[in-house]
C-alpha cells in the first residue's frame, strides 16, 4: 500500500465581487432592522466575517473547474495526458450529460480519460480524497485529478439565512502515489441526518431545469447554529481520530 500525497493544486473564484452593501440592496425589505442595532453590511460581518463574496458573471461551473484543473496541473507540472482519472464534485453543474468530469478533461485536451462526478455539497472534496484513496494506494491508478466547483448563487432564496454566506468557486488537485509522505491511511469521513439545510421544491433559475425538466429548490437554513455546531463538533472529532490513528500526539501538532 502506497501513500496518497497532493502533487499540485489550482483553484478560481467568480469574476463578480459582491459586497454586503450590495446584498442589502438586493434583500430590500426583507430583512428585519429589529434583530441587530447594526447596519446590515456590519451585523453580516460581525455574524460571519464576510466582507465580500465571489459570483460568477457569464462563466459556467464547469469553465472554474476545468481552470482549476489546469492550474492544479500546473503547479503538479504535470498535462492532462498524466491523468488517468477523474473525480469530479458538483450540484450546480451546469449539465448532466456530457458527465462533467468528461467534459473537464474534454476541455483540457484529452477526450478518453474515464470519471464520474458526484454531489455531496460543502463535503464533496473529502469525500473526493476518500474514494481516491483505495485507486492510489492500490496502485489501480497513479494520478487522479480531484476537481470541485459550485455556482451556489445561482440557488440562493434572497433572504438573510443562505445569501449571505454562500458564493462561487472551484478547486482541484492532482493525487498521486507515494511511498513515504502523503496520506497513510482512509480519510475519516462520517454523517448525521438533520433538516437543518433543506432545499425547495421550485428552482426557476436552476440552468438545468431546461435540460431535465425538473426543479431543484433553492437553499434553505433552516437553523444556522445547528449547522455551525455539528460542523464544529465533526471537524473537532474527526481531527481527533486522525491523530489517534497517525504516529503524532495532539501535544505535537503545531499547526491547524
Amino acid at each position: 500500500m502506497k501513500n496518497m500525497r497532493f502533487l499540485g493544486t489550482g483553484s478560481v473564484t467568480g469574476q463578480e465581487i459582491i459586497t454586503n452593501k450590495d446584498l442589502e440592496l438586493m434583500i430590500g425589505d426583507g430583512f428585519d432592522p429589529s434583530r441587530t442595532p447594526l447596519c446590515f453590511s456590519d451585523w453580516v460581518e460581525e455574524l460571519t466575517g464576510i466582507k465580500e463574496r465571489r459570483w460568477t458573471r457569464d462563466e459556467t461551473t464547469e469553465d472554474m473547474m476545468t481552470e482549476a484543473s489546469r492550474l492544479a496541473l500546473e503547479d503538479a507540472e504535470l498535462t492532462i495526458n498524466d491523468i488517468d482519472f477523474i473525480i469530479s464534485v458538483s450540484e450546480t453543474g451546469d449539465s448532466i450529460i456530457p458527465d462533467p468530469s468528461i467534459e473537464i478533461s474534454h476541455r483540457l485536451g484529452n477526450s478518453n480519460i474515464p470519471g464520474f462526478t458526484f454531489d455531496a455539497a460543502c463535503a464533496g472534496s473529502l469525500y473526493g480524497l476518500y474514494l481516491a484513496y483505495p485507486f492510489i494506494a492500490n496502485g489501480i491508478h497513479k494520478k487522479i485529478l480531484l476537481v470541485a466547483g459550485e455556482t451556489l448563487h445561482k440557488r440562493l432564496n434572497r433572504d438573510p439565512t443562505t445569501f449571505i454566506l454562500l458564493g462561487d468557486a472551484a478547486g482541484a488537485v492532482v493525487l498521486g502515489a507515494d511511498n513515504e509522505k502523503g496520506i497513510s491511511s482512509m480519510p475519516y469521513v462520517g454523517a448525521s441526518y438533520s433538516k437543518s439545510i433543506t432545499i425547495t421544491e421550485n428552482m426557476p433559475n436552476d440552468p438545468r431545469v431546461k435540460l431535465d425538466g425538473r426543479n431543484s429548490g433553492c437553499i434553505i437554513m433552516g437553523s444556522g447554529k445547528n449547522v455551525f455546531k455539528n460542523a464544529v463538533n465533526s471537524m473537532c472529532g474527526a481531527g481527533i481520530m486522525a491523530i489517534e490513528e497517525s504516529d503524532f500526539e495532539l501535544e505535537e501538532i503545531q499547526e491547524r
